[in-house]
């Protein structure tokens, strides 16, 4: 599908919202054209002097037309927002189960910045496009037209006269719209290049405040911030440029009507108040030439942020694997990073059996987390595959070295919005140490936690996080160093919980101390992306 079709999509979710409002649009410039009209008709009654003037019924219809104006534009505006709330709404969970369903190489590529940069400003500028700017667009268009027939009307010749400056200031828009895409592009990237360069910082104050650096890191968001800055003046100017330039044209159209007109009202060829009318109507069909420059920006700007936002969406989704039960066969297996020289993982071949306690060791570097990560299913092999063992989203459990923890209670962080048993979920506290510490807080289970936990420490986060792996009931478990952190009691229990898992449960654990070995039915060393078993008792 192209990328036009891709960014029209959405228009047909919400059709019949669509068609309503293009329609109160149109409305709303159909009242307009009433106005200059009904204005001309009064000035024209005023200055008849006939005892007989109907101006008091004119001044009426022109304050109804008015009143009835400003509640369709009311209403084009509600209905449009929602409109673009409904389809933002839509937008933004796409991108985040999109997100959630590429794979995992694919997922840690992208920056939390750009991310942002999506959920909050691009995708709403997106979202307009299909409420607000629709809106807008049917509005200028039916008052363009309209107005342009009420010229005619008036004055046909000076209607014809006028048509070289009203094509001029559309026209304008039309030139310069590869300029304004470009501009809005790169005003787009710098906003994400910010907003990523504050996440990292925000992410890191806590080290740059431990080692005195805090001048470098505002040197580097000061340095992001200019480039924005210097972006948004070329963006500025760029649409001021346009607008001056359709503003003259504007200017002339009037100066050409009030030197025939004023000309043609002397020589009695027309009426005071069809000059007035035609003045007024000048101001009508302008209007939408005008904001035709502000409304093209939009436009392109919402183009260019659907474009942004459409390269993320194409990035391929990882493929299901199908659920298999038994021990996990590994033929093969080797990974290379995109853009690496060479393999992270080489030529692994093994069989991890059903009801076994593998401890994975090796250096740093060695090729142990990239090997959990194939193993878990996030990353695809490069060459070899991974068969048997249940591998499905489902019955995989991977625990990482630093998990999160979110801004919801206790309970819900372990559950996850799965249906757990309370008796299981106490049980496991307990097997943790942990029933006692969510007892002593506020709400107890109901407690919410903020700022990503900062309320507990490190080694009770960590707990957490293990017990909502083990609630999971998993077929496999894969530990990235779940003791990192633990001091020696804790990390006892980890292991005394870990020999209560069924028997057809294969526990993969991946450690830096030498001494959890002791806990192993098998250990594999990597040294260098190759795996080698060793024996027991295994020393380093």
């Amino acid at each position: 599908m192209s990328t036009r079709k891709k960014m029209l999509m959405p228009l047909l979710t919400e059709l019949p919202l669509v068609l309503l409002t293009i329609a109160i649009g149109a409305a709303a410039a159909g009242l307009n054209l009433f106005k200059p009209l009904l204005l001309g008709m009064i000035i024209g009654e005023l200055a008849s002097k006939d005892p007989e003037s109907k101006a008091f019924v004119y001044v009426g219809a022109y304050l109804c037309v008015w009143g009835m104006s400003w509640l369709v534009s009311l209403s084009a505006r509600r209905i449009g927002t929602s409109l673009d709330q409904k389809i933002l709404v839509r937008l933004r969970v796409e991108i985040w189960t999109h997100l959630l369903n590429i794979p995992l190489i694919e997922n840690e590529r992208q920056p939390l910045g750009r991310m942002q940069t999506y959920a909050f400003s691009d995708l709403p500028s997106w979202a307009k496009l299909y409420g607000t700017l629709l809106a807008q667009i049917a509005h200028s268009a039916v008052q363009s037209v309209g107005s342009a027939i009420a010229l005619t009307r008036i004055d046909f010749g000076l209607a014809l006269q006028i048509l070289p400056f009203l094509t001029l200031g559309f026209i304008i828009p039309l030139f310069g719209s590869k300029t304004m895409v470009n501009v809005n592009r790169a005003a787009q990237d710098s906003m994400s290049d910010m907003s990523e360069t504050f996440s990292g910082l925000l992410r890191g104050s806590k080290d740059l405040l431990s080692v005195g650096a805090e001048r470098w890191g505002i040197r580097r968001f000061e340095k992001a911030c200019m480039r924005s800055g210097r972006t948004e003046v070329k963006k500025s100017t760029t649409y001021g440029i346009m607008q001056i330039c359709g503003g003259a044209s504007e200017i002339a159209a009037y100066i050409l009507v009030l030197a025939v007109g004023g000309q043609s009202v002397l020589n009695g060829e027309l009426g005071i108040g069809e000059l007035i009318g035609f003045l007024a109507l000048i101001e009508i069909i302008f209007f939408p030439a005008r904001h035709a420059v502000d409304l093209a920006g939009e436009v392109q700007a919402a183009w260019a942020s659907a474009s942004r936002v459409l390269l993320f969406l194409a990035i391929p989704e990882a493929k299901s694997a199908t659920p298999e039960q038994g021990d996990l066969i590994l033929e093969g297996l080797s990974f290379r990073y995109p853009g690496g020289s060479t393999n992270a993982v080489h030529s692994v071949d093994c069989i991890l059996k059903k009801g076994e306690r593998i401890v994975v060791v090796g250096a740093s570097g060695s090729g142990k987390s990239t090997f959990v990560k194939l193993i878990s299913g996030f990353y695809e092999p490069s060459e070899g595959r991974i068969v048997g063992g249940g591998r499905s989203a489902e019955r995989i459990m991977p625990v990482w070295q630093e998990s999160v923890l979110f801004d919801a209670s206790i309970r819900d962080n372990l559950n996850l919005g799965r249906l757990k048993s309370e008796r299981k979920l106490k049980e496991l506290a307990a097997d943790f140490n942990m029933d006692t510490v969510f007892e002593q807080l506020p709400h107890a289970y109901d407690t919410v936690l903020t700022e990503g936990g900062d309320s507990l420490s490190g080694g009770q986060k960590k707990r957490v996080a293990l017990i909502r792996a083990l609630l999971a009931e998993s077929d496999v478990y894969v530990f990235d160093e779940p003791t990192a952190g633990l001091d020696r009691r804790n990390a006892d229990l980890f292991w005394q919980r870990i020999s209560k898992l069924g028997k057809n449960a294969i526990v993969i654990v991946v450690t830096h101390l030498r001494e959890e070995t002791r806990y192993a039915d098998r250990v594999l060393e990597f040294r260098e992306g190759r795996l080698s078993e060793r024996e027991k008792p295994f020393e380093w």
